[in-house]
Order: C-alpha cells, then structure tokens, then sequence
C-alpha cells in the first residue's frame, strides 16, 4: 500500500492532496476543472490510474479467486465512466474497486 500522507504532511499537489485520511482535499480555487480530476491526483501521489487499471492491477489480471477483475469506480453509488477525467467536487463519495 502506498504511503497517502499524515494528518501534518499532506501528499499530492497544493490545491489537489489528502492528509492520510481517505479524503481528497481541495483548497484553495480551481481556475479549470481539469486541475482537480482523479487522474491528476493519482499522478500527483506517483500510483499508477487509468479508466482500466489502478497500481499493477489491469482489467483482465486474475483476482485471487481466479476470475478477471475490472476496475470499477463508483461516484455516490453510481458507476463512473471515465473516472481520469472527473473532477471531484466537495462532499462526493468515490468508491474505487478492482474485482
């Protein structure tokens, strides 16, 4: 698991980061939606995020009970379909899955 940062140090970019809480936090103001999408962030924090992969798992690799697994992300209970372009927004639950 990577290290997400600690309630002092948070990791990620200034406006885009997380403090170690499972959060997303925004501060300041965004001038394009763009500088707060998912796929910036990840990249931010160095793990590996695409629309099929998250880390070293790809859609397709084997999941311990031998099925392929897919990533999936879900935007307040609701499938996201192009999660690297989204653009998070204040008190939204995203739930990202490789099963």
């Amino acid at each position: 698991m990577a290290n997400l940062g600690t309630e002092e140090h948070h990791v990620g970019l200034p406006l885009l980061h997380t403090h170690g809480d499972n959060l997303i936090h925004i501060e300041g103001r965004p001038v394009y939606y763009s500088d707060t999408t998912l796929g910036k962030f990840f990249k931010a924090i160095k793990i590996a995020f695409d629309n099929d992969r998250i880390m070293e798992k790809v859609n397709g690799d084997k999941c311990p009970d031998g099925k392929e697994g897919k990533l999936t992300v879900l935007l307040n209970d609701k499938l996201l379909e192009n999660p690297v372009d989204y653009s998070v927004k204040d008190r939204e639950e995203i739930e990202i899955r490789f099963e």
